[in-house]
């Protein structure tokens, strides 16, 4: 099926994600939202930020990061956790096959994202995904 937010494609990423929430007995369920430009979702998350108190953090996997468990970026984790009285947000970037460009890596840098390195090895975008969402569930979790 084609693109727009009511592909095929969209809908399987939904049913996946509600399946997958279900498995791991989640309060909540994840949220699948449709592709969007990196300048708007980088305009949204300040957006976002600004009117409700949010305290969000935006990582990014990235070769020129430092590496995800670095006592750094654990650090800057750790601010977003414990920031008083403030709801807690996360956004957590993976660039498309064949990396970002030198525009988007400009644009993330402006806008304050904060690269992580995921190790030495060239990942499949899935991979990339899940070896950054686990790490930061094991700092959520105290677990490094």
């Amino acid at each position: 099926s084609g693109g727009g937010s009511g592909s095929g494609r969209e809908e399987r990423w939904g049913r996946l994600a509600v399946a997958a929430s279900k498995q791991c007995l989640r309060s909540h369920f994840l949220e699948i939202s449709p592709p969007v430009q990196l300048d708007a979702l980088l305009r949204e998350a300040a957006a976002d930020d600004a009117s409700n108190g949010a305290t969000c953090g935006v990582f990014a996997a990235h070769q020129s990061g430092l590496p995800l468990m670095s006592l750094e970026n654990r650090g800057a984790f750790e601010e977003i956790l414990v920031t008083p009285g403030a709801k807690r947000t996360g956004l957590l970037i993976v660039g498309p096959e064949g990396d970002f460009s030198q525009r988007e890596l400009r644009l993330m840098e402006e806008s304050g994202v904060r690269m992580v390195g995921l190790g030495d090895l060239r990942l499949r975008v899935e991979t990339a995904a899940l070896a950054l969402l686990s790490g930061m569930r094991m700092m959520e979790q105290g677990s490094f």
